[in-house]
């Protein structure tokens, strides 16, 4: 995991994917990424942070650190600072 929950801090991550689903209130957005350490930081939102194998950095909130099929993940909330440096959005 990476840092404390309610921590804000920076991010510099690879996307490994992003998934669109279907909510009550629009569409939501999962983003999937890893840090240079291999970490898995997670995302739902409302709109994808980028598209696969793009290279994003950003400022959030650390929501809280959570498990998923045995692989340790750190979801956040609130990113800021939204930078892609593969493409422009």
């Amino acid at each position: 995991h990476v840092g404390q929950v309610d921590d804000r801090i920076d991010f510099d991550c690879t996307i490994d994917f992003t998934y669109t689903y279907a909510t009550f209130y629009g569409d939501g957005v999962l983003n999937s990424m890893k840090d240079a350490n291999g970490n898995v930081i997670t995302y739902f939102g409302s709109r994808p942070l980028g598209e696969k194998g793009d290279q994003v950095t950003f400022s959030a909130k650390i929501k809280k650190h959570d498990e998923y099929k045995g692989i340790k993940q750190t979801v956040i909330q609130r990113p800021t600072k939204i930078k892609n440096h593969t493409r422009e959005w």
